[in-house]
């Protein structure tokens, strides 16, 4: 009766040690998934933003083209006056300027987005040790 009495209580030790172990991992479980989720929504997020810089960048590299387009008009008009001898019109003189901060704006944004896509990566290989 005894030695029977013993063998059960270690049976339900056991037993609850098990079931408080499993309880812990499916805890440690439920966090990591909370972790997971943040990273992705996280990565949602960038790849927002990484969209949004890729159109920023678009719209830079159309600008730059116009703004291009009108330099060499320009140039062409100016060419033109000169031959002229008369005194070139300021928007004649103004659009290479322009056209110069349109290329710094271009630069920015694509070093803006060149940030962006480091960012994911990391986050992506993060997701990825994670699992």
């Amino acid at each position: 009766g005894t030695a029977k009495r013993e063998a059960v209580k270690e049976d339900r030790e056991v037993i609850d040690n098990l079931y408080r172990g499993l309880h812990e991992a499916h805890e440690e479980l439920h966090v990591t998934q909370e972790k997971v989720a943040t990273l992705e929504n996280e990565k949602a997020t960038l790849l927002t933003r990484l969209h949004q810089a890729e159109g920023d960048r678009s719209k830079a590299v159309l600008e730059v083209e116009e703004l291009g387009k009108k330099y060499v008009e320009t140039l062409e008009l100016l060419t033109l006056e000169r031959n002229k001898r008369v005194p070139p019109s300021a928007e004649t003189l103004y659009s290479r300027d322009d056209h110069l901060r349109a290329l710094q704006a271009l630069q920015d944004t694509q070093a803006k987005l060149s940030r962006f896509q480091l960012t994911v990566g990391k986050l992506e290989g993060e997701i990825v040790d994670r699992e």
